[in-house]
């Protein structure tokens, strides 16, 4: 049984869509179908998505309330998954805001 090629790629929060080929090359068809399906959810390459590094950078600026205005761009790059982080930190602060003005 010769190699099989593994595509799996991220489409929401908790959800993906997997497809197994025998070639690499109908691993890259089958990448590009799924991407043009699904839209611009799906990366074109992990090149145009936000780097671990780059992410951190947000997050931290996000908690310090130092998010700057060329930091907005790499928010375009977020994948679902670092997007719905985000999403989530920035809800709690709003809400620790919230509860701090009431005070």
């Amino acid at each position: 049984m010769g190699n099989k090629y593994k595509v799996r790629i991220e489409i929401g929060q908790y959800e993906f869509v997997e497809v197994e080929k025998d070639t690499a090359e109908d691993a890259k068809l089958a990448y590009n179908e799924i991407k043009t399906v699904f839209g611009r959810n799906v990366p074109q390459t992990e090149l145009d998505t936000l780097r671990d590094k780059d992410f951190n950078q947000i997050i931290d600026a996000q908690l310090t309330g130092n998010l700057k205005v060329d930091q907005y761009e790499a928010l375009q790059k977020m994948t679902p998954t670092q997007r719905a982080v985000a999403d989530v930190i920035k809800r709690a602060l709003a809400r620790l805001k919230a509860k701090e003005e009431k005070k």
